[in-house]
């Protein structure tokens, strides 16, 4: 019963109202909500006498289980095959497996018919007749289910392929690597083909090939007559000889030459047939330089050693000068007291010579009036005066020694003059004891 004092029963219609307002029903049914709440327990109610959640019951304890159980099979029980139904039969179908592989007798015949095939010269492609097992062998019976593998360098290398029954028909599309128009190209090569081809520093330019037109390869040769000017460069003959050999007067020749840098030959020896070599004894090897048709000079090797030096200027030669000579010859000789009417005139001046002359003297018999060839003294003669120019008439006092024994010696004391080009003797070189010594030659030192 409402304790509003607005509530009117006459007005509630079995339905509950908040107050008097009778826009806000909160039931119409009185009745269902006392049938609901008679099924609820008081709220004072305890649970004491019930059985925990988690509680257990012996089988006995469940009214009816052993009766259901009776008959049935344990959890982990067995069958054998034949007692599951169609599994024999189904079995029968499948492969078996032996040490995880299907036996090979198991295998449908394509499986395993893969067959090594090699192209038949001169055959049709795909046809019949276009495959053997051997490398130039006759053409195999094709059979279907089999799988042949080409084997021939070229375009099917690495192809695969089926009989159809009329034609070998290929597996897929089977793309072999190779270079041919049937194969596909290795990819890391690809690669740098195409880096390579983005690479604009390496590539030949329309205008750099237009420039380029007419040219010599980069590596082209050329004869040597070919190259303009180039003969006249070299010092030697293509093979590497002398360029000239001279027969005639030596330096006559090497005058007429033109401007330029060669060399020459000339023979000695009982083989000498050219003049004016620096000597007759020895074969010389010339290196010529004529910077001017009249001017240039010259250095000659011998083949005993010896080394020359000639120059030319104005076309005037200033004479062999040694180096070094292996095989000198003397300048003048013979048996001379170089008294007052005695004058010689060595073969080369003093100036012309490298250091000088040496003058040879040997011991004289008066009483026989004849030289001897024992006692021999050298005298040197320096080219130059103490003045540094050349000599002009001084006079020398040549110190001879005479004689040289255990009990004695003695000297003698000749007077000379000297020239550049000659020596002149003195009326008492032919006085006693001077006269027991006399000149047999001067050689250049």
């Amino acid at each position: 019963m409402s304790t509003n004092p607005n509530f009117d029963p006459l007005y509630s219609t079995n339905q509950i109202w908040r107050d008097e307002n009778t826009e806000r029903c909160l039931t119409d049914d009185l009745d269902a909500i006392e049938a609901e709440l008679a099924r609820k327990a008081p709220g004072d109610h305890d649970h004491e006498g019930y059985a925990p959640e988690n509680h257990t019951h012996e089988q006995a304890s469940i009214t009816g289980l052993i009766a259901a159980l009776a008959g049935m099979a344990a959890a982990d029980h067995g069958h054998p095959l034949t007692q599951i139904i169609g599994l024999i039969a189904a079995l029968a179908a499948k492969a078996d497996l032996v040490n995880g592989k299907v036996p090979e007798s198991q295998l449908p015949s394509y499986v395993d018919d893969v067959v090594d095939a090699y192209i038949v010269s001169g055959s049709t492609a795909f046809s019949a007749g276009w495959l053997s097992t051997t490398n130039g062998g006759t053409a195999l019976t094709p059979e279907a289910g089999k799988v042949y593998i080409v084997l021939t360098s070229g375009e099917f290398e690495r192809q695969t392929y089926r009989w159809s029954g009329t034609v070998y028909a290929p597996i897929g599309n089977d793309i072999a690597l190779g270079e041919t128009s049937a194969t596909a190209y290795r990819g890391d090569r690809g690669k740098t083909a195409y880096e390579h081809s983005q690479n604009g520093d390496v590539h030949v330019t329309t205008a750099q090939k237009s420039a380029w037109d007419g040219k010599a390869a980069g590596d082209h040769t050329h004869a040597i007559s070919a190259i303009p000017g180039l003969l006249d460069m070299l010092i030697t003959d293509t093979a590497g000889r002398q360029q000239l050999t001279i027969t005639g007067n030596v330096l006559t020749t090497i005058a007429g030459l033109t401007a330029g840098v060669l060399t020459a030959y000339s023979a000695g020896g009982s083989s000498a047939t050219a003049t004016n070599a620096p000597n007759t004894i020895e074969s010389w090897r010339y290196l010529i330089h004529k910077n001017y048709t009249n001017y240039g000079w010259v250095l000659a090797f011998g083949s005993e050693g010896s080394f020359f030096l000639n120059y030319i200027d104005g076309g005037v030669w200033r004479g062999w000068k040694p180096i070094w000579d292996n095989n000198p010859a003397p300048l003048w000789t013979g048996v001379y007291y170089m008294n007052g009417n005695q004058t010689i005139y060595p073969a080369k001046k003093l100036s012309e010579c490298k250091n000088g002359w040496v003058l040879l003297w040997s011991d004289y018999d008066t009483a026989n009036s004849a030289a001897t060839n024992g006692d021999v003294v050298a005298t040197y003669i320096p080219k130059r005066c103490y003045s540094g120019g050349n000599w002009s008439g001084h006079s020398w006092l040549v110190d001879i020694p005479v004689e040289a024994s255990a009990a004695a010696e003695s000297r003698c004391i000749k007077k000379l003059y000297m020239w550049n080009d000659r020596i002149v003797g003195n009326a008492i070189n032919e006085t006693s004891p001077r006269n027991d010594v006399v000149l047999r030659a001067v050689f250049e030192f």
